[in-house]
């Protein structure tokens, strides 16, 4: 789902979306100085610096956009090519020492489980990652020992199975690798191992700025990420350890 940006500020102008693969975009939402979570006017929008647009795995109806905030738009009704639906903004920057605390500036958001009641959120801020386990209705800090607190993207290891496994359902089947990268803002590129919830190694690779980290689809524990310095990307076929190239 591509939102276009006004080059002149950091509001974003426009979110589309796609129902059928990306033949055809239709027009979501269009922004203005006054509608969020698109713009307002540019003092608190991060068009140019955080954003992230990801569709829900257990609602395909369901799409969330971080920018300065984070919002969920939910499809109540219309056309593929006129979509109605709502728009709820998730959690607050202002409201400090509550569980609806949620910093601003949202970088990334994984989600994870296959119904309401088994759901889990990650909310990766420039002031460390956010957990939800209560369909996004509070949030709990989830950074507490590492050693960076500002992460730009996470990537959890899961691997399909394999296509003639007898317990595979296409799209759901997966198996967990016990694994989750995360690219820093400071630290580079960094890698966890080990089961909820202990972590049992921390591996850093490179330093500086890693935005965008993503595990592979196709080869396990290879990964890619790219860097804020030159803007390089860079691949890794064995995140435990191998050197990124």
């Amino acid at each position: 789902t591509p939102a276009y940006s006004d080059p002149s500020s950091a509001s974003l102008k426009a979110v589309f979306v796609s129902y059928n693969g990306g033949e055809n975009w239709s027009l979501l939402l269009q922004g203005s100085s006054q509608t969020d979570p698109l713009s307002n006017g540019g003092t608190v929008a991060s068009g140019d610096y955080a954003h992230v647009a990801v569709v829900s795995p257990i609602n395909p109806n369901q799409l969330f956009i971080g920018g300065y905030l984070l919002y969920v738009f939910t499809r109540t009704g219309g056309t593929d090519a006129n979509p109605i639906g709502v728009w709820v903004a998730l959690g607050s920057p202002y409201f400090k020492n509550t569980p609806y605390y949620l910093h601003e500036n949202i970088h990334d958001v994984k989600l994870v489980g296959t119904s309401a009641a088994d759901a889990k959120s990650y909310i990766v801020t420039d002031a460390g990652i956010y957990r939800s386990i209560d369909n996004l209705s509070s949030f709990q800090p989830f950074y507490s020992g590492f050693v960076t607190g500002q992460f730009n993207s996470v990537s959890i290891e899961a691997m399909p199975l394999s296509s003639n496994s007898a317990s595979a359902t296409t799209g759901t089947g997966i198996i967990a690798n016990d694994g989750f990268i995360g690219g820093t803002g400071g630290n580079g590129f960094t890698y966890f191992s080990g089961k909820y919830p202990v972590v049992s190694e921390e591996i850093n690779y490179l330093t500086g700025e890693v935005y965008n980290s993503e595990f592979s689809k196709l080869l396990p524990h290879a990964a890619f990420f790219t860097t804020g310095a030159t803007g390089a990307v860079y691949r890794i076929t064995d995140v435990r350890n191998a050197q990124p190239s």
